[in-house]
């Protein structure tokens, strides 16, 4: 336990989510600022994880609660590179570093959804807990307890939040954006007015396609059906590279269902009664989050009617059904999401030392922003002009403190 300057603040260690009481919980999840990867039942779910132990530093007042801050240790390098210190931020900043150096490392704030809210705080704006948990962690950094210290996903709240609150401010540099479909109007008719006529011929086509093959899609939860969609799950990751075994796919899904429960909704495919693929969401606030896709690449036709259905048109529909007001469907298969009406929202990652920050690294951070925006707009503006009918530019936005 870490005691601070305020009389009556002091942080202490849990173990698990869990160990708060319910109404701490409830005021965390009510907390505006928070999104659904912030919110105490996904916290709860991605606690179980090979590679990171989790703990959290929470932040009291007395008998309340101001603040908590996640916190999750690997020893080694997760299966995962995208939450490995050294490859998202570290070798492009201070590259003379290993990425033995930075283990035993621990991460801050959210560790899944490539989203990070930082410190969650159960009222919005309190900026003291903030800089209060900050200060802690970095304590903890230079106590010995991690040899590096890494907020990986930071949204641009998050960034708004921590960075100028963080001692010793380290560089920051831009990971993969996420992607954001704003729903305007009432229903599907409207979301499709918003396109120029090409890309609503194209996207009728595909709708099209879909239900002249007899597929239909049915709306039902994760309880009970953890084993039915592994599987499928398996096999979509392992076309993307992951090596994720059916049996990992499945304690992962069960892992949802039992802190989730009937808030893990889930869209199934079926074709004369047999599963073809299925899509997993949740709701939080006024958004649909986008989780997974699994598929039966073995009996599917026309596979990509059936991926955008699930992905993109059946969480839509549900959406408007629900009153929701956008979808998030997370980072990666761009030009998909681009042609499809999303947009990016920005986030940025950085990584603390036990030692400050040294000049030459900010420079690196600074050239590495310019080069990733420059190759982003190579690969991507010509599907910004695809739906907006201008070859729009996504330029990255300053950080205010990162002058060089």
């Amino acid at each position: 336990m870490h005691a601070g300057n305020a009389s009556s603040l002091f942080v202490e260690t849990a173990g698990t989510i869990a160990d708060l009481c319910p109404s701490a919980m409830r005021d965390l999840a009510d907390s505006s600022a928070v999104s659904f990867y912030g919110s105490p039942s996904w916290l709860l779910t991605a606690e179980d994880h090979d590679d990171f132990a989790a703990r959290y530093s929470v932040l009291r007042q007395g008998d309340v609660l101001r603040a908590v801050l996640p916190l999750y240790t690997a020893t080694a390098p997760p299966h995962n590179d995208s939450y490995d210190p050294w490859t998202i931020v570290v070798k492009w900043v201070r590259p003379e570093l290993g990425q033995s150096d930075l283990y035993p490392a621990m991460l801050a704030g959210s560790r899944s959804g490539y989203t990070n809210d930082g410190v969650i705080a159960a009222s919005p704006g309190d900026g003291e807990a903030v800089a209060f948990l900050l200060a802690d962690a970095r304590e903890r950094l230079r106590a010995g307890e991690a040899r590096s210290l890494t907020f990986a996903y930071l949204t641009p709240g998050g960034l708004a939040s921590v960075l100028p609150r963080l001692p010793d401010a380290p560089p920051v540099v831009p990971a993969e954006p996420d992607t954001v479909i704003d729903l305007p109007g009432d229903d599907f008719a409207d979301y499709l007015a918003a396109f120029p006529s090409r890309r609503r011929r194209s996207i009728a086509r595909e709708a099209a396609a879909f239900a002249e093959l007899g597929y239909k899609v049915e709306l039902t939860t994760l309880a009970g059906r953890a084993g039915e969609f592994a599987p499928l799950l398996a096999a979509v990751q392992g076309r993307h590279g992951s090596s994720s075994s059916v049996e990992r796919m499945r304690r992962y899904l069960l892992a949802q269902e039992q802190a989730m429960g009937r808030a893990a909704l889930v869209l199934r495919c079926v074709r004369e009664g047999r599963l073809i693929g299925f899509s997993l969401f949740y709701e939080h606030g006024n958004e649909l989050y986008g989780r997974v896709i699994g598929l039966d690449h073995a009996r599917l036709e026309r596979e990509a009617s059936v991926y955008f259905t699930l992905a993109f048109y059946a969480p839509i529909r549900y959406a408007y059904a629900r009153g929701l007001r956008r979808i998030r469907c997370g980072p990666g298969s761009y030009e998909a999401k681009l042609l499809r009406g999303a947009r990016l929202e920005p986030r940025w990652s950085c990584t603390l030392l036990p030692e400050p920050p040294r000049r030459d690294e900010r420079v690196r951070a600074a050239q590495y922003a310019e080069r990733w925006a420059v190759d982003w707009n190579s690969r991507y503006a010509a599907f910004h002009k695809a739906v907006g009918g201008e070859k729009t530019m996504w330029v990255i936005p300053p950080i205010a403190g990162q002058g060089v």
